[in-house]
């Protein structure tokens, strides 16, 4: 059997979006792992992925810092996605997001594999950040991140 630091499919990513502390602006991150089903505010959970934080903005937040946080574990060679939604609007004006995806294997330091930016424009918007494939050998693609559109998030 692979030692499980030799083995590719014992490395896990996580997936943060940052917005900026002083907008008071419910901004939401969905990512989705290959074969699996999105995962952001009304869908927490999948097979390979957890909602780890879940920002409002300022509202019930004392940290004063305005991101979001996906785990996706069990990794698989194929398709990851993540996209911004601009869910609720607590002050006016557009919302530049910033993307960071981290690979890594538990215990070890994180590699950064995507940071993408971009920026909100309205209310209810969704926009795809990044997506990157994992080949067949459970291994980044470096040159396989797009933003070609892809929609993740459950309608209401």
């Amino acid at each position: 059997p692979k030692a499980a630091a030799d083995d590719p499919t014992q490395q896990e990513m996580t997936a943060y979006m940052f917005w900026p502390d002083d907008q008071d602006v419910d901004v939401d991150l969905w990512c989705r792992a290959p074969g699996d089903r999105p995962v952001g505010y009304s869908s927490r959970t999948s097979t390979h992925a957890d909602l780890l934080r879940d920002d409002l903005g300022a509202r019930e937040d004392s940290s004063g810092k305005n991101f979001e946080e996906i785990h996706i574990r069990g990794l698989a060679a194929g398709e990851y996605a993540c996209n911004a939604h601009w869910y609720g609007t607590f002050a006016g004006g557009e919302v530049p997001v910033r993307l960071v995806v981290n690979l890594y294997r538990p215990g070890d330091s994180a590699r950064t594999i995507v940071t993408r930016e971009a920026v909100l424009h309205r209310q209810g918007e969704e926009m795809t950040l990044a997506r990157w494939r994992l080949d067949d050998a459970v291994r980044f693609a470096a040159g396989s991140v797009n933003d070609l559109p892809v929609k993740l998030r459950s309608l209401p």
